[in-house]
């Protein structure tokens, strides 16, 4: 009898430890889940602060920008005012303009008066130049010797104080075979 209890006990035993080692083998893969999903969990952590931080530093450019953006608004709201005011200026001055014009029929019939008459000034001014033209050019010409060489040639005396001005003026068609017209002032 004893030697069945002995056996008995040695089957529970051997029942128990089995039990025990299943036990503690599913004990082992409920700890290697915990271990798998404790290192998702942190995988999920990380990748949350990695968004925290992109997100922190998108809300800090946001922040940055609107700050930009409130100043260029207020830059925009002054140049708005400033223009605003030389807009007003603008408008005065037209009025003040528009009434200028208005009063200003007396002066344009004086001006086309003055115009006229400086018109026949011009003219008579003109009727002391002579125009001389056919005379070639040279690269270094005096013209002023060359106007006595003329006079001498066609028996006029004339005196290099009685010369104004003197020039070459181009011809109104450019014709490359003609040289320059000279124009003295007397």
């Amino acid at each position: 009898m004893m030697q069945n209890t002995f056996s008995d006990f040695k089957s529970d035993l051997d029942i128990k430890i089995s039990k025990i080692g299943e036990n503690t083998e599913n004990i082992r893969l409920e700890l290697d889940a915990l271990s798998a999903l404790m290192n998702e969990f942190k995988k999920q952590l990380c990748s949350l602060r990695n968004d925290q931080k992109t997100t922190s530093e998108q809300v800090l450019q946001l922040s940055e920008k609107q700050e930009a953006l409130c100043k260029e608004m207020g830059d925009v709201q002054i140049s708005i005012d400033f223009t605003n005011k030389i807009n007003e200026d603008v408008k005065l001055r037209v009025l003040k303009l528009e009434k200028d014009v208005k009063n200003s029929d007396n002066s344009l019939s004086k001006i086309l008066s003055l115009k006229s008459k400086i018109e026949i000034l011009e003219e008579q001014a003109r009727s002391y130049n002579i125009d001389i033209s056919g005379i070639p050019e040279k690269r270094s010409e005096n013209l002023i010797e060359l106007m006595e060489t003329i006079c001498r040639s066609i028996c006029f005396a004339i005196d290099r104080k009685d010369i104004i001005a003197i020039h070459r003026v181009p011809q109104a068609l450019l014709q490359v075979n003609r040289p320059k017209n000279m124009i003295v002032k007397l």
